[in-house]
């Protein structure tokens, strides 16, 4: 009966531990997801203004994010921009960490 109790408490714990880790890669990929939807957001709206661009690289350094915009327009009167971001997944737990990509045009 004893370790019974023993395995439920330690199988509940684990289970604990594994819950609060996908919960927080998950919030880490929405934090990124919606810091790359605002970044396209500004761009767009400044009409890709090079201080704006600008702005928004820096801000994605300081929240360790890597953005790169690259301007793919084919035609002068038509502006496109490429944003990509790189950021990281960690999962403290397990010492694992990945690198997620997020691509978007700004038209």
């Amino acid at each position: 009966m004893m370790i019974e109790n023993a395995l439920t408490t330690i199988l509940i714990v684990v289970g604990a531990l594994i819950f609060a880790g996908i919960i927080t890669v998950n919030l880490q990929i929405s934090s990124a997801k919606q810091f790359h939807k605002e970044a396209v957001d500004r761009i767009e709206t400044s009409n890709f203004s090079p201080v704006i661009i600008g702005s928004c690289v820096e801000e994605a350094s300081t929240a360790d994010y890597t953005l790169l915009v690259a301007d793919k327009s084919v035609y002068d009167y038509k502006k496109s921009m490429k944003v990509t971001m790189y950021y990281d997944v960690k999962l403290p737990l397990l010492g694992i960490i990945k690198e997620g990509v997020l691509e978007d045009y700004a038209r």
